[in-house]
């Protein structure tokens, strides 16, 4: 009797070995991400450490989308809930972390710190205090892309609330990190 429940036993014991996890670490239980492990994240294998504490730590899975950039295969995966998509290149590796304010329909507020002492709060005079001018600023393309500053050498992007770029109350909605260019 025993060789029929054998390997159903061994394939339990198995699942439940391969569904076990560490408990979170207690600075990632308020939510989000240690602002000073954000940009440390960048290049980093899907399957590093430090990302999967990072899959751990939000409170629902992500969903997972794909899409082509040119001919290479990438994907992204979002957490709306936590305010959260990460971006990844056709080799798995992290490209951009973007944290949501709230302010659109398609994410929550992100619950944890922004990198660089940046708070949702900013409008941006506040931005420009805590940064310097932007290298670049992006127009806005009505109803679909909301006007942005860029850092490129701090490997920084941020979307403001509006479309209209002349709009100095404009808080931050979206906040990216990538690599920073030299």
């Amino acid at each position: 009797m025993l060789q029929y429940f054998a390997p159903a036993l061994g394939c339990a014991l198995l699942l439940s070995q391969v569904g076990a996890t560490a408990p979170v670490p207690k600075d990632r239980q308020k939510g989000g991400i240690p602002a000073a492990d954000i940009p440390k994240l960048i290049g980093k294998s899907h399957f590093s450490p430090e990302l999967v504490a990072v899959h751990r730590a939000m409170k629902n899975p992500p969903t997972a989308h794909y899409y082509y950039e040119a001919a290479l295969m990438a994907f992204y995966h979002d957490w709306k809930q936590e305010g959260l998509r990460v971006w990844f290149d056709a080799d798995g590796n992290a490209e951009w972390i973007s944290m949501y304010s709230g302010a659109t329909k398609e994410f929550d507020a992100y619950p944890g710190e922004l990198p660089l002492g940046l708070t949702f709060a900013d409008a941006k005079p506040q931005v420009e205090k805590k940064l310097g001018k932007p290298t670049e600023e992006e127009d806005s393309i009505p109803d679909k892309i909301r006007c942005g500053w860029t850092y490129p050498a701090k490997g920084l992007r941020i979307e403001f609330d509006t479309y209209d770029p002349d709009d100095a109350k404009a808080r931050i909605s979206c906040v990216r990190v990538c690599k920073p260019k030299k």
